[in-house]
């Protein structure tokens, strides 16, 4: 089982760089783990696959996360220490730019049988804020309903 004790006989992690390096290794001197397509390290250790900012969180704290892992800056592969936070599923979901199946480039507004949609995700369920003739209208009303009903705009990313 993965602990605090077995990562740090294993690798070194840097609190102020993000960066893990493997300890009693030749490339020792080279950041661990791959970046994958979707922005985030992965870290091979003991037959496993880890993200590395859920490793940096049990490194640091000594703990197994039980939420979700955000970047605060939105930077999947930044895993400082002072960059990540533990947050529930819907804090998480606030931080996001955009959806990837996104066509409008804008948070909450997709395009749908000639209409711009705006919708907002509440308690894990996806609701219709309403169909609007432009994308611009649509984004006004996604934000609108976000800044009331998303009230801890600490995790709340700028629209």
């Amino acid at each position: 089982m993965l602990t605090q004790q077995s990562l740090m006989k294993h690798f070194e992690y840097d609190p102020l760089t993000g960066f893990f390096k493997r300890k009693n290794r030749k490339n020792a001197k080279f950041p661990a783990g791959t970046l994958q397509p979707h922005g985030y390290i992965k870290i091979h250790f003991e037959k496993k696959q880890y993200y590395a900012h859920r490793l940096a969180w049990i490194y640091f704290y000594g703990e197994f996360p039980t939420k979700e892992i955000d970047h605060i800056n939105g930077n999947k592969s930044d895993n400082r220490i002072s960059n990540l936070r533990h947050v529930s599923r819907s804090e998480n979901a606030q931080n996001m730019k955009t959806h990837l199946d996104n066509s409008s480039g804008l948070k909450g507004v997709c395009f749908f049988q000639g209409k711009w949609i705006a919708q907002i995700c509440i308690n894990n369920k996806k609701q219709v804020i309403g169909k609007f003739e432009s994308k611009e209208e649509a984004s006004n009303a996604y934000k609108l309903i976000a800044k009331k009903i998303h009230t801890n705009n600490e995790y709340a990313k700028e629209m």
